[in-house]
């Protein structure tokens, strides 16, 4: 069946993507929200150790979601490398607790990128890149997110 309208497209790419039917070097589109789910979906396989390259990538453009809001293109790889070279760990604090996953036995953390990906303009060269992507516990990202200095 062909799917005509863009919206359905786009549930079809999600399911796609939600069951590991796309190649994770494609370019995911998702907002921060997405791209966590995402992470927690896919099995990571802990046979690679990536390094950083210190090569600049080229910067893809902003794209529009369904709901009209600007974002940057994410590689899903590359959130993979960067939990893989943080060990699974939080950056704040390697001690700071954490659980481990069903899905693939790792402890679960998120990745924040330290130059927001909202600054794309700003910059010459992609932001999504292992050595911009920090992994964080779950409290530790919230903070930064949500909290306040007391």
């Amino acid at each position: 069946m062909v799917q005509k309208d863009e919206d359905s497209k786009k549930n079809i790419y999600r399911l796609r993507e939600q069951f590991g039917l796309l190649d994770v070097d494609e370019i995911q589109f998702l907002d921060d929200n997405e791209l966590i789910d995402s992470i927690k979906e896919i099995e990571i396989n802990n046979d690679k150790a990536p390094t950083y390259n210190g090569t600049p990538k080229e910067k893809e453009e902003f794209n529009v979601n369904a709901k009209g809001a600007n974002f940057y293109p994410r590689n899903l790889n590359v959130s993979v490398n960067a939990l893989k070279m943080a060990s699974f760990r939080c950056g704040c604090d390697n001690d700071h607790p954490t659980f481990i996953k069903k899905r693939d036995g790792n402890p679960y953390t998120e990745l924040h990128h330290l130059i927001p990906l909202s600054s794309h303009s700003d910059f010459s060269y992609s932001l999504d890149v292992e050595e911009n992507i920090v992994s964080l516990c779950s409290h530790c990202h919230n903070l930064l997110h949500y909290g306040r200095a007391i």
